[in-house]
């Protein structure tokens, strides 16, 4: 039996992927962004429904896939002497964000490169020549 990603991989980079996987939906995303803009006060499932049009056990889903991925903490809270789950952006989810990223950017060396512009240019006319793609016609 092979070893589980858990194994092989650096919590760090598992934990990251979470995170990404679980934005990686636009009812997600749109619920993050909802989220982050209310700085003031938490936001409630009721609001996050009124602002995403689908069904309360759909988005019900969605905010569960996000809290589970650390992305949102939850609480309880009572407006108009009812009891509701309201959401805010877990901080430490967007530092490990930015932290992977800025790896990222500070590791690579963006500039533009000429090769690939020859690369390109023989590949073009190594297919012209060998007419490679009548090969792959039915």
């Amino acid at each position: 039996m092979g070893a589980t990603k858990y194994e092989i991989y650096p919590s760090e980079v598992v934990e990251f992927t979470e995170i990404l996987k679980a934005i990686a939906h636009p009812a997600r995303m749109q619920a993050v962004l909802i989220v982050a803009e209310s700085t003031d006060e938490d936001i409630t499932t009721k609001e996050l429904k009124a602002a995403i049009k689908l069904s309360q056990a759909t988005l019900s889903q969605h905010l569960k896939v996000l809290t589970h991925s650390g992305v949102f903490k939850t609480k309880v809270v009572q407006k108009n002497n009812k009891c509701h789950l309201s959401y805010r952006i877990e901080q430490e989810a967007l530092v490990m964000i930015t932290q992977i990223i800025g790896k990222i950017l500070k590791n690579t060396d963006i500039k533009s490169d000429n090769n690939y512009a020859v690369l390109q240019k023989f590949h073009s006319r190594f297919q012209a020549c060998t007419n490679w793609q009548s090969y792959f016609k039915t």
